[in-house]
């Protein structure tokens, strides 16, 4: 599909990693996702970004991410390869926690899916990460 509709890009599992072939690295942006800043450490370059996460309890999965320490694991990240995304239920009001801490951005899923006016809170949290 991705060759028939010319997309660059390709998102993959944790649990399909094993399973890429190794053309894919050279043909695509490849990203994958993890919860774990030790399982994030451990991917080589061949990783254009990893979503990790989630950061904060999930927004559009209610209860997902509760107690989650990953924004303070985030301290422990030894690879500077592969472009870390923070994920999980961030928002206006705790996006510059996100971006204090060393990673290379952050998706906005369920703030902008549940939101009312999802223009406006993109253009808040954007503003807020440029106060930086």
């Amino acid at each position: 599909l991705a060759e028939e509709f010319g997309t660059s890009r390709l998102h993959f599992k944790e649990v399909e990693r094993p399973n890429i072939p190794e053309h894919f690295f050279d043909e695509y942006i490849v990203s994958t996702s993890v919860h774990h800043i030790d399982d994030f450490n451990t991917l080589d370059s061949r990783w254009e970004y990893v979503f990790l996460g989630p950061v904060f309890p999930s927004i559009s999965k209610k209860g997902y991410g509760n107690g989650s320490k990953i924004l303070k694991s985030i301290r422990q990240r030894e690879n500077d390869d592969s472009k870390l995304i923070a994920l999980g239920g961030i928002n206006p009001h705790n996006i510059n926690m996100v971006f204090s801490a060393d990673v290379d951005g952050a998706a906005l899923l369920g703030t902008i899916w549940e939101s009312k006016e999802p223009l406006k809170t993109y253009i808040q949290c954007r503003q807020n990460v440029l106060l930086l």
